[in-house]
């Protein structure tokens, strides 16, 4: 059977065509990962780089991207496809001047095939490209720790330049940095990226900042302030004396903490405790601390108190002055002109005490047409007082 098929040449001669078409077909057929002997056509996208002269910027195109179409024969696909990934296409548009213009494409670095760019030209729009100098606004975010304040900001590149369209650069209104200290014990440093801003604090886009990162640097220290101590005498000595004086060393310290914006200095009262002294003393003293002040530096004083014997004195018929009379204004006595009074203190300053040195008198400034009498007010050296007086105010006439 099988001999009778070889011998016939009918049989032989389909059997042939069919074999030439199957070789035929493995010939022709793509093979990817291998070469292709037909003829073959890959397309490749390639964004469009358009080169501009020196202070020329592309303000629109029509195009962002080209096809760069490869076609032939004997292709190797997967040698091609990564030759294609180092292809760009460009825009010579250097030397021409700002407006409308048709400029051709052309693929550079395409390996050594052929090829065509579709679309073949592109129409860009040149502009004057505009440069403008910006000092660094800082903007400091948040808080630092209770105690602790915020020295000004220090940036390492304080002027920057901005580059853009003329439309663009002129609503840049400050170049911003922001740097948060929230909650900070220590000065706060970092690399921060500049934002070109409107007067409405919103970004302006179209524009580039150059550099576009600055190192911001914000000081965070101890709250402190200086703080003038001024003493007050609290309590009474032992009956038959009197202060004489103090000293305090040193008269002022600084304070650390919460100064509620304070930079100093302050008074800070110092109570001094004289309550049954019967001689003079030098005591350590601490020194108070307000609210939100954590610390004193330093932390005592050193306090000197003079106590002396007390002795008191009588002056008699001493005149009643009027003081601070308003302009136009008429204030006369309708009693007494003088007044008697006993002053006590420290027997050395008390027994050297004269009556040119003693002041009574009434402050009219205050004083009303409706008025009818007015208090009195001693005037004594420092550390006597007055311990009994003959009236405590005395009749007048306002007018």
């Amino acid at each position: 059977m099988m001999d009778r098929w070889l011998h016939n040449n009918a049989i032989l001669r389909i059997v042939a065509l069919v074999m030439s078409c199957i070789l035929w077909l493995m010939v022709n057929a793509p093979n990817s990962g291998g070469t292709t002997p037909g003829t073959y056509e890959k397309q490749f996208p390639v964004p469009i780089h358009v080169q501009t002269s020196p202070g020329m910027v592309v303000s629109s195109m029509d195009n962002s991207t080209a096809v760069v179409i490869v076609s032939g024969q004997g292709l190797n696909l997967a040698t091609l496809t990564a030759q294609m990934l180092g292809v760009t296409v460009v825009a010579k548009a250097t030397g021409l001047t700002p407006g409308r213009h048709i400029v051709p494409l052309a693929a550079i670095n395409m390996p050594n095939v052929p090829y065509t760019v579709d679309p073949s030209s592109v129409a860009v729009v040149l502009a004057q490209k505009v440069t403008v100098q910006k000092q660094v606004d800082v903007k400091i975010a948040g808080e630092p720790a209770a105690g602790f304040v915020a020295q000004s900001p220090t940036v390492d590149t304080p002027t920057v330049t901005v580059h853009g369209l003329q439309g663009a650069v002129s609503q840049v209104a400050e170049v911003q940095a922001s740097l948060s200290i929230q909650g900070a014990t220590k000065s706060v440093s970092g690399s921060v990226t500049l934002n070109a801003v409107n007067s409405a604090g919103k970004p302006v886009p179209g524009v580039t900042v150059d550099p576009a990162q600055v190192r911001v640097t914000v000081p965070v220290n101890v709250s402190k302030m200086d703080a003038v101590l001024q003493p007050q005498i609290v309590g009474t000595p032992a009956q038959g004396y009197a202060v004489a004086g103090f000293s305090v060393n040193p008269e002022s310290v600084t304070l650390y903490g919460k100064t509620n914006g304070l930079s100093g200095p302050v008074n800070l009262n110092l109570p001094i405790d004289v309550t049954g002294l019967n001689a003079s003393k030098v005591e350590r003293v601490k020194v108070p601390l307000t609210p939100g002040v954590t610390n004193a530096s330093p932390q005592k004083v050193s306090v000197s108190i003079d106590v002396q014997p007390a002795a008191s004195k009588l002056f008699t018929q001493v005149p009643i002055r009027i003081k601070n009379i308003p302009p136009g204004g008429q204030v006369t006595l309708t009693g007494p002109s003088t007044v008697d009074l006993t002053v006590t203190g420290p027997k050395n300053i008390v027994d050297a005490l004269t009556p040119s040195a003693i002041s009574v008198y009434i402050d009219a400034s205050g004083l009303k047409a409706a008025d009818s009498a007015a208090p009195l007010t001693v005037s004594l050296p420092n550390w006597v007082e007055v311990s009994n007086i003959s009236q405590q105010n005395v009749p007048v006439q306002v007018k």
